[in-house]
């Protein structure tokens, strides 16, 4: 069984995320406020690679099954000091090592 998170865009901001944790899959649906993506703009970021870095964040912190269902990235960044420094990190370093399209 595939356990990697599967994303989906729901609306405007608004990512379904669904992974599995021993066996039983997880729901979550994060939301990206107006101050994160005043930020991810700023970036040049893609909203849907930063909600799957911020999912990759959170799951080396905690389980995926301890995560609230509703998750709001605002408050991921209020609650975590190198937040952001570590998902443009990783965000750069992906876009550095992505193959040039023809």
């Amino acid at each position: 069984m595939d356990t990697s998170p599967r994303f989906e865009v729901l609306s405007e901001h608004r990512y379904s995320v669904a992974a599995v944790e021993d066996d039983q899959e997880v729901a979550i649906v994060v939301e990206i406020t107006p101050e994160v993506l005043e930020w991810i703009e700023g970036h040049g970021f893609e909203e849907g690679a930063v909600v799957e870095a911020a999912i990759g964040y959170l799951t080396e912190r905690q389980r995926v099954d301890e995560l609230p269902t509703k998750l709001f990235l605002e408050d991921v960044d209020a609650a975590y000091d190198d937040f952001r420094a570590t998902i443009t990190s990783r965000l750069k370093q992906a876009k550095a090592h992505t193959p040039i399209q023809a």
